[in-house]
């Protein structure tokens, strides 16, 4: 199969070239179609080559990085190209094609590396349901558990085997190969789960869902079958929850959510994202700590970062309640590529203006490093009582930045699971031309203090905390219990 690439890098290469050229003389100056699973292309192969071709050359054109995950990640992305090439047949049908596509893509690891239909297709390819948010499913000691669920099934600590009929694992393991959504596959399959994907991809294998589901499950090593009618719309399912292990917040103001335990006498604090505003972080954090030196007594507090989404830079809102002294987060830099330029021509211009330039060259094709660096809060009563950490491998991007610095500090105790670090960032998104799909990469990369990549590196926290299903299940979260009786015994 030969997929001719040429004529698209030189309609590209002219426009591309001439707004390179603006911006280098700025900078210089201040320094499912149809029925799922049925309908097919009418042998348009060429069609769905062009839409390879064009992934292809927008990744190699502006994808920060891709000879380290070359490296890292042990592949030749030239060749991945050339094998999805020749999957895509005459007779391939719309759901093959974004399989395929999809599997292609995320062959980066990459959990700011997205492809997914546009709306409108979105919307053909997969059916509406009134699944969402039934369940919360979580990954515990090898196993898909359910943690969350309506009281009238009585699933809540279970293991789900079989989601209508098909394997749940092997579902989970397809989901993370078409959607992607993590640095390696412990952070994807916990991150499609809880993006509830699965359901999407069960739609791509089976064409819709049905008004029902039947859902497989076992206790210990009885099995049971249970069917879930599907509710109308207005119906009010009321839950049951074993643990509450940062499920999706009920709304979206709820990033952060503050609690005290008496019993403990510790402060906790659980971030579900960074996505708040940092001038409200920092508002909200300080109404907070305000509120526990009123207390009698408080012997630490707890961070809660499992499952954190990420967000935007209001993470450094955190970071410096917990600082002595100013500390750099990070160097990043920017790819000089059409997709960039087109984005963000002003960036470079505002690092220069912020004074974020670092000492070390980025390399040609690239912006020059930048680096974010914070200074301390005057005063914070984080700094005066024992800090933890709760984190694993699902806590991504500004929260494993978070994390990072915690632990490269030794500003507080990592306790928690294996995690993985991520280092892209600044998302955006292209329409193909085909009109079907979109591909969104991070065009900025993030390096740490002495300039080592930190995408798709994994490390330990201070003390590794696994997940045990039997306390799970009995109610109880034992990540958090260690954290407690760390407070407890470092005073």
């Amino acid at each position: 199969m030969k997929i001719n690439i040429k004529s698209r890098i030189n309609r590209n290469n002219n426009s591309a070239l001439a707004v390179l050229l603006i911006v280098f003389i700025a900078v210089s100056v201040f320094i499912g179609i149809g029925d799922a699973g049925t309908e097919v292309y009418a042998g348009d192969r060429e069609e769905s080559n062009r839409t390879l071709d064009y992934i292809y050359q927008e990744i190699k054109d502006g994808y920060l990085n891709l000879n380290f995950k070359e490296e890292h990640l042990g592949f030749d992305f030239e060749q991945k190209y050339l094998q999805a090439g020749r999957e895509l047949t005459e007779e391939i049908t719309a759901v093959e094609e974004f399989k395929i596509l999809g599997n292609f893509v995320h062959n980066l690891q990459d959990g700011h590396l997205r492809f997914r239909p546009v709306d409108e297709h979105q919307t053909e390819l997969f059916r509406s349901h009134n699944y969402e948010n039934m369940l919360d499913i979580r990954w515990i000691e090898g196993r898909p558990i359910i943690i969350s669920a309506p009281e009238e099934l009585n699933l809540a600590g279970k293991e789900l085997l079989e989601f209508n009929g098909l394997d749940f694992v092997d579902l989970i393991d397809d989901t993370v190969k078409t959607w992607g959504s993590g640095g390696n596959t412990a952070q994807a399959r916990d991150r499609v789960l809880i993006k509830e994907h699965y359901y999407s991809q069960y739609q791509l294998e089976r064409g819709e869902l049905p008004g029902k589901l039947i859902l497989t499950v076992r206790d210990n090593e009885r099995k049971r079958t249970v069917l879930w009618q599907e509710p109308d719309s207005q119906t009010n399912i009321t839950r049951e929850s074993i643990i509450k292990l940062n499920q999706a917040p009920s709304s979206s103001d709820e990033s952060l959510e503050f609690s005290f335990d008496k019993k403990f006498a510790a402060g906790i604090m659980r971030i579900n994202d960074f996505r708040i505003h940092p001038a409200e972080m920092q508002d909200r954090i300080e109404r907070w700590l305000d509120e526990l030196k009123e207390k009698d007594e408080v012997k630490g507090v707890i961070l809660d970062l499992r499952y954190n989404m990420g967000g935007n830079e209001s993470f450094r809102s955190l970071l410096q309640y917990l600082i002595e002294e100013p500390k750099v987060v990070g160097h990043y830099r920017y790819r000089y590529s059409e997709k960039f330029l087109r984005f963000h021509p002003k960036r470079v211009l505002e690092d220069i203006i912020g004074g974020r330039r670092s000492s070390r060259p980025a390399g040609e094709g690239y912006s020059g490093y930048w680096h974010w660096k914070i200074s301390p809060s005057e005063k914070s009563f984080l700094r005066e009582v024992p800090v933890v950490v709760l984190a694993n491998s699902a806590t991504f991007s500004a929260g494993d930045i978070f994390v990072r610095m915690v632990l490269t500090h030794e500003l507080g105790k990592v306790i928690g699971s294996k995690l993985i670090f991520s280092g892209q960032g600044l998302t955006e998104y292209t329409d193909l031309p085909c009109g079907r799909y979109q591909l969104g990469f991070g065009l900025q990369e993030l390096r740490d203090e002495n300039y080592q990549v930190v995408e798709n590196k994994t490390t330990l926290p201070d003390r590794k905390v696994r997940l045990k299903l039997e306390e799970v299940r009995a109610g109880r979260d034992n990540q958090l219990q260690a954290a407690l009786e760390f407070l407890k015994n470092a005073n």
